[in-house]
């Protein structure tokens, strides 16, 4: 139940919000402050830079922390669901496989149990949610609510566009932040292993991670087949960058000759491609 900061140069771990073993959603000043389990978070640059932590405990709310006072503030939710709407009107779901991305001032977060993309304007006050593609359960694409989805999951940005992992339908899909099309761009919706071009890959059974170099590349995690693999939006191609299917263990080393095991959540930074496997964090190049 807490939000933590690592050091890069230095490897220290510090909480910065919440309290360990104390579940609740008290606004306060960092560690005055609660939550209730946690799940996906954001960063915002900015005039003071602000990160927004998804709370699946307590009703799905979306908190935000001022990192300059560490103020931590609840901005939207307060039942989970979907429901447009302003502030704590609205309703969201932040459970396992939910998460959110960011662009500019918009908020884009996937919502498993409505088979739905909703958009969060943080530019006004109170914030204001709403539907932009999905919400029937299904596998086609088109226009905004016009598409359907099955359990869509992990999300990133790319320029004007957001990636992201349908899950149900084993298959990595893109909208247009303009436009709201979407579109299936890898995956045959069969799960397995297969490195190739757009519909001809696979997938693993279990759920994919996603995180974009902000250029061209979006990697993947993936779980059942214990590799880190990723995807070049030019060309539709999907390939192993590193591990080996069947190779469940973690072992450092070249991309070319290390394992990993069960890798999950990703983050690309200046620093490196950063990954955990539910028991460490490990840093690919």
């Amino acid at each position: 139940h807490i939000i933590e900061k690592i050091d890069l140069s230095t490897n220290t771990r510090t909480t910065i919000a919440g309290q360990s073993g104390v579940a609740g959603s008290a606004d306060g000043v960092g560690t005055a402050a609660t939550f209730d389990t946690p799940r996906s978070i954001v960063f915002k640059s900015g005039s003071p830079d602000k990160l927004y932590v998804g709370q699946y405990g307590g009703g799905c709310l979306l908190r935000e922390i001022d990192l300059s006072s560490l103020q931590v503030s609840t901005i939207a939710g307060g039942t989970c669901g979907e429901a447009d709407g302003a502030g704590t009107t609205a309703k969201m779901y932040f459970g396992d496989q939910s998460t959110m991305a960011l662009s500019g001032n918009l908020l884009y977060l996937t919502n498993w149990s409505t088979e739905s993309i909703q958009k969060v304007d943080l530019s006004q006050n109170p914030v204001v949610v709403s539907r932009v593609a999905g919400g029937t359960s299904g596998d086609v694409d088109g226009v905004g609510t016009a598409a359907k989805l099955n359990n869509p999951a992990s999300i990133t940005v790319l320029g004007n566009e957001v990636y992201f992992y349908d899950a149900g339908n084993y298959k990595i899909k893109k909208m247009d932040l303009s436009t709201y099309q979407v579109t299936t761009v890898a995956g045959s919706g069969t799960p397995g292993y297969k490195d190739d071009v757009g519909t001809a890959a696979q997938f693993g059974a279990t759920n994919l991670y996603l995180a974009s170099d902000g250029t061209q590349y979006v990697f993947i995690s993936d779980p059942a087949n214990h590799v880190i693999r990723k995807l070049d939006t030019t060309t539709g191609q999907v390939s192993t960058i590193l591990g080996k299917k069947g190779h469940g263990q973690d072992i450092d080393g070249s991309l070319s000759s290390a394992y990993t095991y069960n890798p999950r959540t990703l983050l690309f930074t200046s620093y490196g491609l950063f990954f955990d496997n539910g028991d460490a964090i490990r840093k690919a190049y």
